[in-house]
């Protein structure tokens, strides 16, 4: 390929280039989230990887740091041995989730970050447990916004589990009942102020 087969030069071979690869970046996600969530992180790894590969190549920063985010998910996944190297990763990548990525991304990031305190052996959630809590409160607070039900849910359900082990049994049933009503949105999703169902 020349740049001599477009009409307009270098510039719209370029500007094709970017946009193929874009393009092909963002084909990568369902695979990636796919093997996520079903819990085939191996599966999953080669496609988080081609992801940063292209993003690497075309400078394309803010999806650089969603697949790098992730690849961190992916390691983690697969025990808590790794993860130190998906915190990592994740510390990478927040500079550019938090100044530029969507209330989505910057939830998920936080997230992801708590898990991996929590799954990390060494780390004691009676010595240091407002740093997981804050991360928590934080996606929860931007997930409802968005009427994310799964990714709140799950957060409240990490919040569950830190109070839980603190004792702190009020809070626990409190974050145990916003998780509830997050899962039950997720069974019964419907929109109260749709007037095609109000009609119904």
């Amino acid at each position: 390929m020349v740049t001599s087969d477009y009409p307009e030069g270098p510039l719209n071979f370029l500007t094709l280039t970017w946009y193929t690869s874009d393009e092909q970046v963002n084909s990568l996600y369902p695979l990636k989230h796919y093997y996520v969530k079903s819990g085939n992180a191996v599966l999953g790894l080669p496609y988080a990887l081609a992801s940063l590969s292209f993003c690497q190549s075309f400078n394309l920063d803010l999806l650089k740091a969603s697949a790098t985010l992730t690849l961190a998910e992916l390691w983690l996944s697969l025990g808590s041995n790794h993860a130190k190297r998906a915190l990592t990763l994740i510390h990478g990548a927040l500079p550019m989730i938090l100044g530029h990525g969507g209330l989505e991304l910057q939830a998920r990031a936080q997230i992801t970050e708590a898990k991996c305190y929590l799954s990390d052996p060494s780390y004691s959630v009676f010595e240091d447990s407002e740093v997981v809590l804050d991360l928590l409160r934080q996606a929860s607070d931007e997930l409802q916004v968005l009427e994310y039900h799964e990714l709140a849910a799950e957060a409240f359900y990490l919040m569950a589990h830190v109070f839980d082990k603190l004792g702190q049994l009020e809070r626990r049933e409190e974050a145990a009942a916003s998780f509830k009503e997050h899962m039950m949105a997720l069974e019964n999703p419907q929109d109260e102020d749709d007037p095609l169902l109000n009609m119904l």
